[in-house]
């Protein structure tokens, strides 16, 4: 489940990965950046509008790892966005639910943004000023009304809404029936956000990002920063301090049970077995490239 698909490259990836879907990240650029021509799509010319901040045109090196039947349901806010996924999943043949709206923790209509901000804009948010009134959705009574009995992967890219979204998902987490998580953890957006839209929390004291991962700990979730270089670091007290930054305490935050969580455990202890040998082989003046995750 994608909650802020924007241009979908997320979605993509997790088909190609699980379904053994044939669509490469780069024919997905290429048709967005014929239909941005096509349809005169307003909004910038730069690489990150078509590609993404994260590069999601270059994953071209997915490997299918099964071809499974997949349910994928994905969640976005802003009307050229959503015009964009759906030609795009009609074009390449995707099957996915597709519903425009915010993502919150409560369900009912709030102010949203206009068309007009341009494909792949990521930066606006529900809540503000000026726009239309339009849908929001608490995923927990999406996910009654869609009948979804368990989420193996919820991925969030909410721009500083995730903290409202997760409190939405009360009811799924007690259950453990979202089995990933995974969500923005830079923490002067989020707790500026949460500030900023009180008036829709009523728990917005409570939604700090420390005081959310602790919530999330309280029914059976382990939480991890993920890094640059592929590993996970479980939370700490330390990522708190101001004196701590990227990359042990920054980007996104993954949290799991179960299964999923035993998996992240062992990859957060390979992660510091080979940190050691790293530093090992540096301090001893020996030059050792590719150790453990690099090789």
């Amino acid at each position: 489940m994608s909650c802020g698909t924007n241009k979908g490259y997320g979605v993509l990836t997790m088909l190609r990965r699980f379904a053994n879907v044939s669509v490469t990240s780069r024919s997905w650029w290429l048709g967005l950046s014929q239909y941005r021509k096509e349809a005169h799509a307003r909004g910038s010319r730069k690489r990150g509008v078509t590609c993404g901040h994260c590069g999601g045109c270059e994953d071209d090196g997915s490997v299918a790892l099964a071809a499974r039947e997949l349910a994928v349901h994905a969640i976005e806010l802003l009307p050229d966005n959503v015009r964009w996924l759906r030609w795009a999943f009609a074009n390449f043949g995707l099957r996915v639910a597709l519903t425009h709206a915010a993502v919150g923790n409560a369900s009912g209509r709030v102010m949203t943004p206009n068309s007009g901000l341009g494909v792949g804009y990521e930066m606006a948010r529900a809540g503000g000023s000026s726009g239309h009134v339009g849908r929001m959705v608490r995923l927990d009574d999406y996910l009654e009304e869609e009948e979804v009995r368990h989420v193996h992967v919820l991925s969030m890219d909410l721009e500083s809404w995730d903290g409202l979204a997760l409190r939405g998902l009360a009811g799924s987490f007690a259950a453990q029936r979202i089995g990933v998580v995974e969500f923005e953890a830079k923490r002067q957006g989020w707790g500026a956000e949460t500030a900023r839209q009180s008036r829709l929390a009523a728990a917005s004291r409570e939604l700090r990002l420390d005081q959310t991962v602790r919530w999330l700990s309280s029914f059976g979730y382990g939480c991890f920063f993920q890094t640059k270089s592929g590993c996970v670091v479980p939370v700490s007290g330390a990522c708190w301090q101001e004196a701590f930054g990227p990359p042990t305490c920054g980007g996104n935050g993954l949290c799991a049970v179960g299964a999923p969580l035993e998996l992240l455990w062992k990859l957060s202890d390979e992660c510091a077995r080979c940190s050691v040998e790293q530093l090992t082989a540096v301090s001893g003046g020996v030059a050792r490239s590719g150790v453990c995750l690099g090789r």
